[in-house]
């Protein structure tokens, strides 16, 4: 009974309807009052009708892009944004050429988060004090020596030539091989 009512319904499917359609048919009311009910014009139409319409609406808005797009690739381009003025340019490096890398990141960073020019930016409180550390920082690292020097006992690898000065002392020459051989173990070799 079943198969022989899906079959009225797929020969027929204005005139056939199910249980579940009757009662959302209620539940919606009139097609005024719910626009995503389709009209009873719409449901004249049958499936592939519906499908042609939405296939020739679908190409007309891709001409529509297409030729949009055509113009503006036509059309001379513009630069996005504001134009540079070289002057203010000239001034903004003229401001900012005393600072290291690292710092005009820092003041970058200030200006894009206040929202205003570097050469304002580099005024503030937060960058004047970011400066100094890093200033700082940079001549305490510079003021302490390195210590590779230090770990290697002061010990300098002599050259040929001085070791063939050497031959002549040997006193020197044997204290040069142990210094040698003691700075080997300290390497690690």
């Amino acid at each position: 009974m079943a198969y022989e009512q899906e079959m009225e319904n797929s020969l027929n499917p204005e005139e056939a309807e199910t249980p579940d359609e009757e009662t959302a048919e209620e539940e919606q009311g009139t097609p005024e009052e719910n626009p995503e009910k389709p009209s009873t014009e719409e449901k004249g139409k049958s499936d592939p009708d519906k499908l042609y319409a939405r296939m020739k609406k679908a190409e007309t808005e891709a001409k529509l892009a297409k030729e949009e797009l055509d113009k503006l690739k036509k059309s001379p381009q513009k630069e996005a944004g504001t134009p540079i003025d070289v002057f203010d340019l000239a001034k903004t490096v003229s401001a900012l050429k005393e600072y290291s890398l690292d710092e005009l990141g820092d003041i970058q960073m200030i200006a894009k988060a206040k929202g205003i020019s570097p050469e304002e930016a580099v005024k503030t409180e937060e960058a004047q004090l970011i400066i100094t550390a890093r200033r700082e920082k940079v001549a305490k690292e510079q003021a302490i020596p390195n210590p590779s020097g230090a770990a290697s006992g002061g010990f300098r690898v002599k050259t040929q030539e001085e070791i063939a000065k050497l031959i002549d002392k040997p006193d020197e020459l044997k204290n040069y091989f142990e210094a040698y051989s003691k700075h080997r173990k300290r390497e690690g070799v």
